[in-house]
């Protein structure tokens, strides 16, 4: 959860506090949590997939316990803890959940868009989010373009970035039908919230396509990931996985032993880890200045800032690429390349991070539009920052981190090297 805003004392005084199972599992809660009654039956009619399939998961495996091996009944008792824990997380988002603005963009299918800040307390990091929600199941009054409703919010955390990666908002009249509570709600966002809901739409011409926008240029990429793509790139994980998969279920035509079927659903599992590895890769890294110089070694210079706390920290990192990957997109020495990256390695103290993680987008789509679009996206200053760089460093430059020693950086004397080793 995210603790941004300030709620006052007549708000708690009138709509009471957070449960005290919410503030367990949840320190610091929200400063203004959106202190809604869950209604099991209103979400479920709302989110029909997961509470029926774990509604019929664990009887499910209850009977392959008793017909198939008694192994299924471990698998049934998780999935029942695993059920227990998805009302109580339920329960927790609706009461504690941070409340923030929505309004309706479309009818047909219903679509809101929300507004958020997924700062971690340095920078403000505003985003609009437009998603899909079933409000048509929910028998609102009111389901009109501009209509305004509350959203209670989870935020969701990825490793390397200097705030949250994204906002799961979940609208009140889909967490309740306490019609007084969904008012509340509405009447403690404040009236700043509402018109920066407005002002941020229109100032991202009013996007229609589901997905997360933001509205400061370093923000994620959001790129449509082609996972046969990414296989390509880096193929060995994948195979394994392939084989781990397929293996099994090849030798369980000839030796039907039921652990043999168990190391293919850990197959598929992995596999599943993988992918979504990759989609979150494509989805939350950031935009970074990238160059070609060296063509025959493949190997590429990229620029970022690795600060974590508000300081400069410039820093040009060089990778080496596979011959045939530079090939794909017909690089030539000197040009510039597409580049998404999130952080690694954070500085014990926090100020810094010590590494940087980058991925070309030529190797997790094969649409030529989304590396145009990244090199447009990206401002003057990056590119001038990578040059300057390249300029105060010694040609040619071998595989690894290269802290920049500038005036305006904040790199304590002993850190500087060629290449830092992280």
């Amino acid at each position: 959860m995210n603790n941004r805003r300030e709620s006052s004392t007549d708000d708690e005084s009138q709509t009471g506090t957070v449960s005290v199972l919410t503030r367990w599992l949840i320190n610091p809660p929200a400063s203004n949590p959106g202190l809604l009654p869950l209604n099991p039956f209103r979400y479920w009619r709302c989110f029909p997939l997961f509470p029926t399939l774990h509604l019929i998961g664990p009887p499910t495996m209850f009977a392959l316990a008793v017909f198939v091996h008694w192994s299924f009944a471990i698998a049934t008792i998780g999935w029942l803890l695993f059920l227990v824990g998805f009302w109580i997380q339920r329960y927790i988002i609706a009461d504690g959940g941070d409340l923030c603005p929505a309004m309706i963009v479309q009818v047909n299918p219903c679509r809101i868009t929300v507004r958020a800040d997924l700062t971690f307390g340095l920078d403000s990091w505003p985003v609009i989010k437009v998603i899909d929600h079933p409000l048509e199941r929910t028998r609102m009054r009111t389901l009109e373009v501009g209509t305004r409703l509350p959203v209670v919010a989870t935020y969701v955390q990825y490793d390397g970035l200097n705030h949250w990666a994204d906002i799961e908002p979940f609208a009140a009249p889909c967490m309740t039908d306490n019609q007084s509570a969904i008012d509340q709600a509405k009447r403690r966002i404040p009236d700043e919230e509402w018109q920066a809901l407005s002002r941020d739409y229109a100032a991202l011409n009013q996007p229609s396509q589901p997905g997360l926008y933001h509205l400061r240029l370093e923000g994620g990429c959001n790129i449509p990931v082609r996972l046969w793509r990414y296989a390509r790139s880096i193929p060995l994980l994948p195979i394994l996985i392939i084989l781990l998969v397929v293996g099994p279920l090849l030798v369980g035509i000839f030796y039907p032993a039921w652990w043999v079927w168990w190391l293919s659903l850990i197959g598929l599992f992995l596999g599943w880890a993988w992918a979504k590895s990759a989609v979150m890769i494509a989805r939350y890294s950031f935009p970074c200045a990238g160059k070609l110089i060296d063509q025959n070694a493949g190997r590429i210079a990229i620029y970022a800032n690795l600060d974590a706390s508000g300081g400069c920290y410039p820093a040009i990192k060089v990778v080496e690429y596979p011959a045939w990957l530079i090939q794909l997109d017909e690089l030539k020495e000197g040009d510039r390349v597409a580049v998404v990256a999130s952080y690694s390695n954070k500085e014990p103290g926090g100020t810094f991070w010590n590494d940087l993680a980058p991925n070309l987008v030529l190797e997790l789509t094969d649409d030529p539009g989304e590396a145009k679009r990244l090199l447009a996206r990206l401002p003057a200053e990056a590119w001038q920052h990578l040059e300057k760089g390249l300029k105060q460093l010694k040609q040619p430059l071998a595989p690894g981190l290269y802290r920049l020693k500038w005036p305006e950086a904040d790199w304590p004397d002993d850190l500087i090297s060629s290449p830092a080793q992280s």
